[in-house]
């Protein structure tokens, strides 16, 4: 099984209020590899995942999966794009193309999505 995972790192003097930072996670070295393709409640995706890409700030990853558990009510056997908020660890499916033409793309702040 594949899976999206995102390469991050904290740059000198960021800060977050949040309980389990990039930081915490990695270590003190401020980098590590964090699991993307995860529903909002965090069970692992059950279906490959592919093509990552990642916001400036790091805070949201679109990425193409076939897993089906990774939103409510999501039933379809083909490829969808979803993007993941690391800062609220909340999936949400953004299109359910069959399938999408290729990798998606997001933008740099996270508004926008393009496939």
């Amino acid at each position: 099984m594949v899976v999206a995972c995102a390469v991050t790192t904290v740059l000198p003097g960021a800060a977050s209020a949040e309980p389990m930072t990039v930081a915490s996670v990695a270590g003190d070295s401020g980098a590590g590899v964090e699991r993307i393709s995860a529903a909002s409640d965090g069970t692992q995706g059950d279906g490959d995942s592919v093509g990552a890409t990642i916001t400036t700030d790091g805070r949201r990853i679109a990425f193409s999966s076939l897993a089906k558990n990774l939103t409510p009510a999501n039933p379809v056997t083909w490829e969808r794009v979803f993007v993941r908020d690391q800062r609220t660890s909340q999936t949400t499916l953004m299109s359910t193309l069959t399938p999408p033409a290729q990798r998606p793309v997001i933008s740099g702040d996270g508004q926008y999505v393009a496939l």
